[in-house]
């Protein structure tokens, strides 16, 4: 009977853990003891059509409620000044000879020799934003990238918005002097796959894109993110200091969140970094 008791009890966790894991939802509502204020996270992939966010009606329900918006980085018209610029000769001594062929070939048909001087993590944020922008995104009829359109709408209903990254610009260009040679591997790989994809109009790794739209993320909210993970530099230490601004900040007003989905991910993720805190966060359908 005690067998018995042990096998239920555990199965009990497991199903409650996978239902946590993957509740069908990119939207979390935050909530504390004696504090009034709801507020919202919403995990956004930056790359997918905004109209997209506007099919989910419950999501722009709590954004129009809310008193104060926050996302990563407010838009600017300031343009990136990459730091560390590299050339086509340090690529042609750090590729091998398939990558270079590639790279060749994507450069001549973009008709864009500044990819040369792309660092290897900027080249892998900018050939991923093409490609899912580009290959992955038919007919939409809002151009642009689903942040930027959620910090518009805000605007447009005179919400007050806030930068959770003080500059993402600065920030890109110091992880990039800071990755070693094993990361930048890793980072290169992903560039050159994603450029062989689009010279060969591959739209396999949009199903990425689809996992999203069909609300199919796994959370994976009892992992531990660990300093080998190609996302732990881009994710950890902004969670950390993006927790302090959101504690306060839903301590006097309802808020909501639109960040990248990953930073909801994880143990260091928002979500659980907020029920450290005391909140309750809980998955809301959409």
């Amino acid at each position: 009977m005690k067998k018995l008791l042990l096998s239920c009890s555990l199965l009990c966790v497991a199903v409650f853990s996978y239902a946590q894991d993957k509740p069908a939802t990119l939207l979390w509502k935050v909530t504390k003891t004696n504090n009034p204020h709801v507020s919202y996270l919403f995990g956004t992939f930056h790359e997918v059509s905004p109209s997209f966010f506007t099919t989910l009606t419950k999501a722009v329900e709590k954004l129009n409620a809310s008193d104060k918006i926050f996302v990563e980085q407010r838009s600017t018209n300031e343009a990136f000044v990459q730091t560390g610029v590299w050339s086509a000769a340090k690529w042609n001594i750090t590729l091998t000879t398939a990558q270079q062929q590639v790279f060749t070939s994507f450069v001549r048909k973009a008709e864009d020799s500044t990819y040369y001087s792309m660092s290897p993590l900027v080249l892998a944020l900018s050939t991923a934003r093409l490609y899912f922008v580009n290959f992955c995104n038919n007919n939409d009829s809002i151009p642009g990238l689903m942040d930027t359109y959620i910090e518009k709408l805000a605007l447009h209903e005179n919400k007050e918005v806030y930068s959770l990254d003080s500059n993402q610009h600065t920030f890109i260009n110091q992880l990039a002097a800071q990755e070693d040679s094993a990361k930048n591997a890793a980072l290169i790989t992903g560039s050159i796959n994603y450029m062989q994809s689009m010279l060969n109009n591959d739209t396999a790794g949009c199903s990425y894109i689809k996992t999203y739209k069909n609300f199919n993320i796994d959370y994976r909210l009892n992992t531990t993110l660990t300093g080998k993970s190609a996302d732990f530099a881009l994710l950890v230490n902004r969670n950390r200091q993006w927790i302090q601004i959101l504690d306060n900040a839903f301590a006097y007003a309802n808020c909501f969140v639109a960040a990248g989905f990953k930073h909801l991910m994880y143990q260091q993720g928002l979500i659980q970094q907020l029920r450290l805190l005391g909140y309750t966060v809980v998955p809301v359908a959409l």
